[in-house]
């Protein structure tokens, strides 16, 4: 999936890169405009001033730069290509992955039902032998 620059608006397969100007994080950056950001700041504080706007960006800590991006924040999945071969093999891992968790279950469950039992044996023995003295 191609990510769009946020100076030059050219597509790049990547993550990008980023660059700190006037205490703004650009990111994503193609590899062009991140070394033109390192080499000549100032032409992008000219040529880019929309970036630099306060009511753009986005508020952090002290410590941290003003962080601003066009990226979505937002993801929403609508569909997963996958080959069937590969999905088998991660439905197979799901179920070796889920076993001791099944086995931490049972033993839960076990205990749960010996401790019922015990409950009821000793609440009903009680009561036969009253019932039947």
């Amino acid at each position: 999936m191609a990510t769009a620059c946020l100076l030059c608006g050219k597509a790049f397969n990547g993550a990008g890169s980023s660059a700190q100007i006037a205490y703004v994080l650009l990111f994503p950056l193609c590899c062009d405009c991140h070394v033109q950001s390192d080499q000549d700041p100032q032409s992008v504080l000219i040529k880019y001033p929309w970036l630099f706007d306060q009511s753009r960006s986005t508020s952090m800590p002290t410590s941290m730069p003003t962080f601003v991006s066009d990226t979505q924040r937002h993801v929403i999945v609508t569909d997963v290509h996958m080959p069937f071969g590969s999905m088998v093999i991660f439905m197979v891992k799901l179920v070796i992955a889920s076993i001791p968790a099944i086995i931490m279950l049972v033993i839960i469950g076990f205990l749960a039902w010996g401790f019922t039992l015990a409950v009821l044996s000793g609440t009903l023995s009680g009561i036969l032998k009253t019932i039947f003295q």
